[in-house]
């Protein structure tokens, strides 16, 4: 199994040069990506074809179009109709993450500005804020949530927060912190049973690996590091094993209480 079973392959110009449209663009990068965290080529195009096929178009397509036009009352009225339709796991996973990273994406490719990316992104925030709404106290262990230094965009580990909440964890999510001795101090304070560290861009990933060993000094048993390349919100376990995210919810949620 190849790349080219799940990217197009466009032909050469003349010059030898072959063209990529957005999409095709934004595959190649999350295919990068996913290579790049260790993962065999032929399991990384079939894990992003099988996140493709959950990807629920006639939700993700329409809110991406109104944020494009700067249309705040049609992403609300496309949030409502999510809300009656599908349940929240599923819309988190299927429509609300596939929708931030392709506003992303368009912006990338000059077809949506940052007032329409801003405009989806609040959007999204308030909508996965709700499902934290009406929540029993935390009966299971601790988990400290950040992103790596200086990353700024936390929507989609909000979300996975919001998830590990509905299901008795304690999360705990610092403000965007920037210095590594920070979010070290952060942790050491919340005392966590559970740390994920994000990283977004590669640029960012040799401070995510010094915090990750920061963390480890702690004495935090259980230390994941996620690459959020795909609406599954991958998490690679640097210390100790790979998983993904329904895996992690599962072992999180069996986890003994502290």
């Amino acid at each position: 199994m190849g790349a080219e079973i799940w990217v197009a392959d466009p032909p050469p110009n003349p010059r030898g040069h072959r063209r990529y449209a957005s999409l095709e663009v934004s595959q190649l990068r999350a295919l990068r990506d996913e290579i790049a965290s260790g993962r065999p080529p032929p399991a990384a195009v079939q894990l992003l074809r099988d996140i493709q096929g959950r990807r629920v178009e006639r939700f993700v397509t329409p809110l991406l179009d109104a944020a494009s036009g700067h249309d705040a009352e049609r992403v609300q009225r496309v949030l409502f109709e999510l809300d009656r339709e599908m349940d929240y796991e599923r819309a988190v996973q299927a429509v609300i993450i596939p929708a931030l990273r392709g506003v992303g994406d368009r912006w990338q490719a000059g077809s949506c500005d940052v007032l329409g990316e801003h405009l989806l992104t609040a959007a999204a925030r308030r909508w996965i804020s709700r499902g934290a709404e009406g929540l029993r106290p935390a009966s299971g262990g601790r988990v400290f949530l950040s992103t790596a230094p200086f990353e700024n965009h936390t929507v989609a580990l909000e979300a996975f927060a919001v998830l590990l909440s509905r299901r008795g964890w304690d999360c705990v999510m610092p403000t965007a912190l920037g210095r590594n001795e920070h979010l070290l101090d952060a942790a050491r304070f919340s005392e966590p049973d559970v740390v994920v560290i994000v990283a977004h861009r590669s640029t960012s990933r040799s401070r995510a690996v010094e915090t990750l060993r920061g963390m480890k000094a702690l004495g935090v048993e259980r230390i994941y590091y996620a690459v959020m390349v795909s609406p599954r919100v991958a998490l690679v376990g640097v210390f100790p094993e790979r998983c993904f995210l329904p895996t992690s919810l599962r072992r999180l949620k069996s986890s003994s209480a502290r």
